[in-house]
C-alpha cells in the first residue's frame, strides 16, 4: 500500500481539525492544531495539557478576531471617504446604497460574536491554568505590591 499524497494527508488533517486562518505561513485552527501552509509542512496536533490547548485557542480566537476588526475597519472607511467624497461634490452623487451598510452591520456583527468566542476561550484557559502556576502568579503579585508600597514609602522620605 502506498502513502497518500501530502496533499490528501493535510486535506485529511484539515477536515479533522476544523476552521482555521492562515497566519504567517501557518493554518492556526479552532481546536489547538496547527500546520504549516505547505503540504509537505509540519502539523502540530491540539496539545493534550489542556492550558496549552486553551492557550492555542484563544491565539486562534485573538487572530480571527484582528482579522474581522481589520476587514470592519477597512470596509467602514472605505464607506466614509465616498460618502464624504459624495457629499464634497459640486455635483454629488447618491450615497452607498443599504447593501453597504448592510455588510457593515454584518461585519459589526461578526466582529462582535469573534469578541464573544475570545471571552470564552479566555474563560477556559483561566479554569484550565495549572494550580502551581496560579499560585506562582497571586505570590508574584504580592510581591510587586509590597515593592510599589515600599517604593512610595522610600521615595517619600527626602531631606
Amino acid at each position: 500500500m502506498s502513502n497518500p499524497e501530502p496533499t490528501t494527508t493535510a486535506k485529511m488533517f484539515d477536515a479533522e481539525h476544523g476552521e482555521f486562518i492562515c497566519v504567517n505561513g501557518w493554518l492556526l485552527f479552532e481546536d489547538g492544531a496547527a500546520r504549516e501552509l505547505h503540504p509537505y509542512g509540519v502539523r502540530k496536533f491540539p496539545p493534550a495539557d489542556p492550558y496549552s490547548r486553551t492557550k492555542k485557542i484563544v491565539r486562534f480566537w485573538e487572530e480571527k478576531l484582528a482579522l474581522a476588526v481589520d476587514e470592519f475597519t477597512t470596509f467602514k472607511q472605505k464607506l466614509l471617504n465616498f460618502t464624504n467624497t459624495c457629499r464634497n461634490r459640486n455635483v454629488c452623487s447618491p450615497p452607498p446604497d443599504e447593501g453597504a451598510v448592510k455588510r457593515l452591520r454584518e461585519l459589526q456583527a461578526k466582529v462582535k460574536s469573534f469578541q464573544e468566542r475570545l471571552k470564552e476561550a479566555e474563560v477556559d484557559m483561566v479554569k484550565a491554568k495549572p494550580e502551581e502556576m496560579v499560585r506562582q502568579e497571586n505570590y508574584n503579585n504580592l510581591v510587586r505590591q509590597q515593592c510599589e508600597s515600599r517604593l512610595t514609602e522610600i521615595k517619600s522620605i527626602e531631606i
